[in-house]
This record gives C-alpha cells, sequence and structure tokens, in this order.
C-alpha cells in the first residue's frame, strides 16, 4: 500500500514532468486561425464581431441617458430564433447578432428594452411607462422591426 505522502509526490512529479515535443499542444494565433477558417465562418466572426462593437457603442450611448444605470451591464451576442434580446436575472443583457442589419431605430428599441429591464423585470405597467417616459415613439420602432423580421433573420 502506497503512504499518502508519495501518492502526492507522484502526482505533482508526472504533472510537471517535460513533455516530450511531439506530445505538446500546439499553440495557434487567432491570425493564423482566422487564415485556416473556411470564407462562410470569416464572415460569420466578422458579422459577431460588429453586432458586438455595435452593442457596445449604443449600450454606451443609453447608459448616459438612463438614470437607473450606473454601470453598464455585461452583454453577449447569442443567435436565438424567436428573441432580438433579454435580460437575465442577474443583470446580462443577450443580444441576436441579426439585430446588427436592424435599422438603428429599432436597434435602440431592443436594448432600451432590455435595460428596462433591469429596473422592472416583468411587462407590468411600471415597465410600459418607463418605456415610454424613455421612448415615447416605441411601438413604431417595434412595428418596423417586427414587420422586417423575416429579412433580417435570414442568413
Amino acid at each position: 500500500m502506497t503512504p499518502p505522502n508519495t501518492h502526492k509526490k507522484t502526482i505533482h512529479k508526472t504533472c510537471s514532468a517535460k513533455k516530450p515535443e511531439a506530445a505538446r499542444p500546439l499553440r495557434t494565433t487567432a491570425r493564423q486561425i482566422w487564415l485556416l477558417a473556411s470564407e462562410p465562418f470569416r464572415e460569420y466572426l466578422a458579422f459577431y464581431a460588429s453586432g458586438m462593437e455595435t452593442g457596445d457603442r449604443r449600450l454606451g450611448f443609453w447608459e448616459q441617458r438612463l438614470s437607473w444605470i450606473n454601470d453598464r451591464p455585461p452583454f453577449r451576442m447569442q443567435e436565438m430564433e424567436k428573441r432580438w434580446g433579454s435580460c437575465a436575472a442577474h443583470g446580462e443583457i443577450v443580444l441576436n447578432p441579426h439585430l446588427i442589419k436592424a435599422p438603428q431605430e429599432c436597434i435602440d428599441y431592443v436594448i432600451l428594452h432590455e435595460l428596462v429591464h433591469l429596473k422592472h423585470h416583468n411587462h407590468g405597467p411600471e415597465f410600459w411607462a418607463i418605456l415610454s417616459a424613455a421612448a415615447p415613439d416605441w411601438e413604431r420602432k417595434k412595428q418596423r422591426l417586427d414587420a422586417d423580421v423575416e429579412r433580417l433573420m435570414a442568413a
């Protein structure tokens, strides 16, 4: 039977042993990945990056104008079949990357809608009152977005 201390030393020695050259993991740079990626994948990466940039810029715009936003909430992009955005209970904003194909006023409507959820997480009367105060014409923007949903969600 092996004493416990010996077993720990053996594991430590195994983990710290130098690997033979062939067993070392390859280090690939972002540029190498970009060059090896297929054209459709590169297009998607550029599209995704554009969505992140647009989302960050528009979140910054609204952050300065809404009194209940103290710090910019974390956000990420995620393709969703039936939603333009969502707001998690812990405050993370998720935006559909296809939203960047919409006019800026529609992008702003979705971002504002999700930011209002930071104050009221449901769609009660208080939610709609805050949204209407921040964007009195939100219904027109939502109708415009809904009317163009098929074109915008297409790949």
